[in-house]
């Protein structure tokens, strides 16, 4: 049976005394009870401890207990007196002991599916010096897949002929690791030279070793990078016999850039 609020206010009006003796713990008592009210409170007051009310209506030999949202329904199978009031404490003891239920666990945080990273580096080699490049990561966990795609310049005219380089070079690694990142993969640089009027279009080919870390900022991450790219060919360029350009064997680069999640 569900008490309602209307008969719990009657009950707390008719017996103002009744909840003063209950040394603070509020109690409605309404029925039949199977014992005195006095005996019901000091019961009640002796075993529990809470800043809800309880209420109690009795219909004979059924009790039914009431503290907050929680109900409990209790049979007495006749007892009555002190031992029927010190039934009732004890389920409603009990009854406060039950945890609420639980509400539902927050989703999980969605995991990423890629990063993109905008950022320049600087080279040791000519092939080229500086690069700007966008970098794509996929994959929620590692190993990822990384690809990314620059563009770079270089010139010079320290042998008296004016030299320049346009480089797109182009990367593709396997990526391991989170905010600490190590990255294996290949690397190809097409690129263009121009000097004294002639114009020659090369690729160099190889491979590449690169370490990452990330620095999480507001609402991005900031990416310091180091690499270590050796080729498979080596290209000079002359003129009138005196080497005017040469790519190198072996390069080793620093990076800095800004990377955001994808899929967040």
């Amino acid at each position: 049976m569900v008490i309602s609020a209307l008969v719990l206010a009657a009950t707390l009006v008719t017996f103002p005394a009744a909840a003063a003796r209950a040394g603070g713990v509020r109690v409605a008592l309404a029925g039949d009870l199977p014992c005195a009210r006095g005996e019901l409170i000091e019961a009640l007051t002796l075993r529990i401890t809470t800043t809800d009310a309880i209420a109690v209506q009795a219909t004979g030999d059924r009790v039914q207990i009431r503290i907050a949202d929680r109900t409990r329904e209790l049979d007495l199978g006749g007892v009555r007196g002190a031992a029927a009031a010190r039934l009732i404490a004890l389920a409603a003891a009990d009854l406060i002991l039950i945890e609420e239920p639980a509400g539902a666990p927050a989703p999980p945080a969605p995991v990423p599916w890629g990063r993109i990273a905008v950022g320049a580096r600087l080279s040791t080699g000519a092939a080229p010096k500086g690069t700007f490049a966008v970098d794509l990561t996929l994959g929620r966990r590692p190993p990822r897949v990384a690809v990314e795609l620059g563009v770079g310049t270089n010139s010079s005219g320290a042998t008296g002929v004016g030299v320049s380089l346009l480089a797109v070079p182009v990367r593709a690694a396997i990526a391991f690791g989170n905010d600490v990142e190590l990255r294996a993969g290949a690397v190809a640089i097409p690129h263009v030279v121009d000097y004294a009027g002639y114009h020659h279009t090369d690729v160099l080919w190889g491979a590449g070793l690169e370490g990452r870390g990330r620095i999480a900022l507001d609402s991005a991450y900031l990416v310091l990078s180091a690499g270590l790219d050796v080729f498979a060919n080596q290209l000079e360029y002359r003129y009138d016999g005196t080497g005017v350009l040469v790519t190198p064997r072996v390069q080793i680069w620093s990076g800095l850039g800004v990377a955001w999640e994808l899929g967040r």
